[in-house]
């Protein structure tokens, strides 16, 4: 399965849904692709039913509750999320593909050797600085936290459930995984700007959501040091 979280994309998703299916059919498997968008427009499921392309409408608020919903509902025994503005290459889908059993959750790392981000400096550095604070903070072994591109086995998905509402819900979902002792792989995967459209990544509004989850996930840590 191929998760897209989006928010009325229709022209980015209309260039990267056939450059989805170019990756996948020639693997010769089984796939669907889904599309979650809480407040899809009229563009967007023109887009969506002309290709074929399912779509989830979840009564939530928030980029974490939207890839949640979609991850859950997906049917794949594996389930890759991708961002819906074509900042993620579909040919990396393949080499998921080919390493899906070394690992139960692979991440496209922007900052393995091999990778790199096409960013403002000062985005770069904010993007750093929150990886290394969630990373030191729960000793978690993985540069690059606040990726989306991801593939992850369908079990790590069902095994936990999460509280984000937004682009937290990226740290939560692999800090939880590690509490599990689920492996995680990072392979490598140069980011490059959306080509249309805007982000909807606000810094400000967001930035109490991390510490937030940060406090959470420190309860919950020390929770289960007492229980062990």
């Amino acid at each position: 399965s191929v998760v897209i979280p989006a928010l009325n994309e229709a022209e980015n998703l209309l260039e990267l849904i056939p450059h989805i299916r170019k990756v996948l059919d020639p693997l010769k498997i089984d796939y669907e692709i889904l599309v979650v968008d809480e407040r899809a427009d009229a563009k967007t499921r023109q887009v969506l039913a002309q290709n074929q392309v399912g779509l989830i409408c979840p009564n939530t608020n928030g980029y974490g509750k939207a890839l949640w919903t979609g991850l859950r509902t997906a049917r794949g025994d594996y389930i890759a999320s991708m961002d819906a503005d074509n900042s993620h290459p579909p040919a990396l889908l393949a080499e998921f593909w080919q390493q899906r059993q070394s690992a139960d959750v692979l991440i496209a790392s922007r900052y393995v050797q091999g990778g790199g981000a096409e960013m403002s400096p000062g985005r770069f550095w904010l993007s750093k600085i929150l990886n290394a604070f969630f990373g030191w903070g729960f000793g978690v072994k993985v540069r690059d936290l606040s990726s989306g591109y991801r593939l992850y086995s369908q079990k790590v998905i069902h095994s936990f459930d999460i509280e984000a509402n937004y682009f937290e819900a990226l740290q939560e979902i692999l800090i939880k995984a590690c509490f599990l002792k689920y492996e995680i792989k990072e392979i490598p995967f140069i980011y490059r700007p959306r080509i249309h459209g805007v982000s909807h990544a606000r810094v400000l509004k967001f930035g109490m959501a991390y510490l937030k989850l940060f406090a959470c996930l420190g309860k919950l840590r020390l929770k289960r040091k007492l229980k062990a």
